[in-house]
């Protein structure tokens, strides 16, 4: 009468096997035999066993991984970036702080010219703008644009 009791302690193991044997993608058939007969060796089995997928994966030759393209923008000038540009006037005066667009418009009404000292805290000391060769070029070319 007592025979049941062995039979279902076989067959939770089993089960227990079986379903440890899906999660690391193994044969749950042949798993729920060897539980059933091992019984807590099967399931030590199972779990000391690795999965098949890290196996398959770790021997697998290597995928070769393309690099993220990103657009390009046009980089902003590094002077265009930066605010509070100071010039000196004819008279040797200071004046500023000058955003860049006021600094376009000094250089168009003529206040400012490739000999005028500027400064400001990207650089170290009084540059004329023609020194400056990004601000030079820039605001040269805001003058072919006005003149257009």
């Amino acid at each position: 009468m007592e025979l049941w009791i062995p039979v279902a302690i076989s067959i939770i193991m089993g089960a227990l096997c079986a379903i440890l044997a899906v999660s690391r993608e193994r044969s749950p058939l042949a798993w729920f035999f060897l539980g059933a007969f091992l019984g807590w060796v099967g399931l030590l089995l199972i779990f000391i066993l690795p999965s098949l997928n890290k196996e398959a994966v770790s021997k697998s030759e290597p995928v070769p991984i393309e690099p993220i393209v990103e657009e390009k923008k046009e980089p902003e000038s590094s002077f265009e970036k930066t605010d509070n540009w100071f010039y000196l006037d004819q008279k040797k005066d200071i004046c500023g702080p000058l955003s860049v667009q006021m600094m376009k418009e000094r250089w168009n009404s003529g206040d400012l010219s490739e000999n005028s000292w500027v400064w400001n805290e990207m650089i170290v000391e009084w540059k004329k703008i023609s020194q400056i060769e990004e601000l030079w070029k820039w605001l040269q070319q805001t003058i072919t644009a006005c003149e257009v």
